[in-house]
């Protein structure tokens, strides 16, 4: 409703609370993004987790992360400008 597009709320509300979102329906996604190997971290997590919900990771590595992310910033601010 916070979008104003009542109708997409209705269907949300409906899934969730007319149609039944179950575990079967529901995914959790880990995903990183860093500079060095991230793999440990979501690794160790995934093991410790004992619910239903099925698991999923992907960690995105760039050597040169600050400079991608500066790069990126610095992207949207000149087309946000541009706009």
């Amino acid at each position: 409703m916070e979008t104003g597009d009542p109708d997409l709320a209705d269907a949300i509300d409906n899934v969730q609370l007319k149609d039944g979102i179950t575990t079967r329906n529901v995914s959790h996604l880990l995903f990183t993004f860093s500079s060095n190997d991230p793999s440990p971290h979501p690794r160790s997590s995934l093991k410790e987790y004992e619910g239903t919900i099925a698991q999923n990771t992907v960690g995105l590595r760039i050597v040169a992360h600050v400079d991608f992310v500066r790069t990126v910033y610095e992207k949207l601010i000149s087309n946000g400008n541009d706009g």
